[in-house]
């Protein structure tokens, strides 16, 4: 299967803005690097030695954007770049990773490039110390209509770590959506540590009201959706979270006018509910039935774990990738943990990631997912890890 149609008589493209960063991994012994256990946090005062560094394109851009071209599908990615020696870092490393065609990045005199530095430790999730840099002066108007010309698919990522494009209630950002709307794109947006940091602030209730009406599909994280929606929720004895609570997360979401709503469970996977055939139906592009009134949940892929730097990037591009390909739902969700899992293979976010052939031929050797037992009112289906909700058409 590879993604066909769209909106382009080229064929499918994907748009990928918002934030990028460069992420600096250093490579922690314990990690894949030769020498002695050095895995713990580091003690006041003393001096641990590390391997190399990892020097990789972070955030959105990076992370979906690179995943999406990794997988075949063509991309244009557009963002803000200092001209500091960071900026030149990950110029070259853009240039290097994709056509020239593909790169609108954008060079701001006097500006300091976003950077991340990633804390990535055997057997737990990564830690990152962050610095927004010119992120935090990108507008809707930084995407130049000609940046959208072709467009299958607009993905706009991590408004919360850029103040611009969040502030008066998500007013940048509905308009950069609303253009791609206009456009014919499919229409996409990440959140990234909408509950820590400047994200903290922000008027969730308010930015949601705004601008979820422009999105087809949306996929934060659990904790990101608990947050931005004011809710908490339940776990059991294992810390797996509760279904029911997952559910009324996403019935939330599609109240608030998106058609096509996820929540990343991180090792717990992915759940995804679609809103009526009405609203799903407006999302541009050619689909196969079954989309409308769904209610899923797919357990993730078993990998043996080495980061899990972009891994819910990674799932969302999976998810774009079949969506823009025409597939069933059922087998864009299990592209989307496929691309998840194999981005956790490697250190960053994406060179774990290979062209969608060689993932499919990994899925019809009959790569695992993990198991688990669906909760009640839940019921499994042929597929061993996926199951079907209650609420399910």
């Amino acid at each position: 299967m590879t993604p066909g149609g769209g909106s382009s008589a080229r064929g499918p493209l994907a748009v990928v803005t918002g934030h990028i960063c460069l992420d600096v991994i250093p490579g922690l012994w314990g990690s894949g690097t030769e020498g002695p256990s050095n895995t713990g946090p580091s003690a006041p005062g003393t001096l641990d030695v590390v391997g190399p560094a990892t020097l990789s394109i972070g955030g959105c851009v990076g992370n979906t954007g690179l995943a999406l071209h990794r997988l075949g599908l063509p991309v244009r990615l557009v963002a803000r770049i200092g001209d500091d020696p960071f900026g030149d870092i990950l110029a070259h490393l853009v240039a290097a990773a994709v056509p020239p065609a593909a790169n609108r990045l954008i060079r701001t005199p006097g500006a300091a490039t976003s950077y991340s530095f990633v804390d990535s430790r055997p057997g737990v999730d990564r830690a990152i110390r962050h610095h927004p840099g010119v992120n935090d002066r990108f507008v809707a108007g930084d995407v130049a209509p000609d940046a959208l010309e072709g467009a299958t698919v607009l993905h706009v990522g991590y408004p919360p770590l850029m103040a611009a494009l969040a502030a008066n209630g998500g007013r940048e950002l509905g308009r950069l959506l609303g253009a791609g709307r206009e456009r014919g794109a499919i229409t996409s947006l990440d959140m990234a540590a909408a509950n820590l940091g400047p994200g903290s602030a922000i008027d969730w209730a308010d930015l949601l009201r705004r601008v979820l009406p422009e999105v087809d599909v949306f996929l934060p994280s659990l904790d990101e959706a608990a947050h931005m929606l004011g809710r908490e929720v339940q776990r059991d004895g294992d810390g797996r979270p509760e279904l029911d609570a997952v559910a009324s997360l996403g019935a939330e979401l599609l109240g608030l006018g998106v058609a096509i709503a996820g929540l990343k469970l991180g090792e717990h996977g992915l759940y995804i509910r679609t809103a009526v055939a009405g609203r799903v139906d407006a999302v541009p592009g050619p689909r196969a039935p079954g989309w409308a009134d769904r209610e899923l949940h797919s357990s993730v892929f078993e990998t043996d774990v080495v980061g899990t730097t972009g891994a819910g990037d990674a799932t969302i591009a999976g998810f774009l990738y079949g969506l823009a390909g025409g597939w069933t739902l059922e087998e864009t969700i299990a592209a989307a943990c496929a691309v998840g899992g194999t981005s956790t293979e490697a250190a960053d976010g994406t060179s774990g990631i290979r062209p969608w052939p060689r993932i499919e031929e990994r899925l019809e050797g009959g790569w695992r997912r993990t198991t688990m037992t669906p909760p009640p009112g839940w019921r499994t289906t042929a597929v061993p890890g996926l199951t079907r909700g209650p609420r399910d058409r």
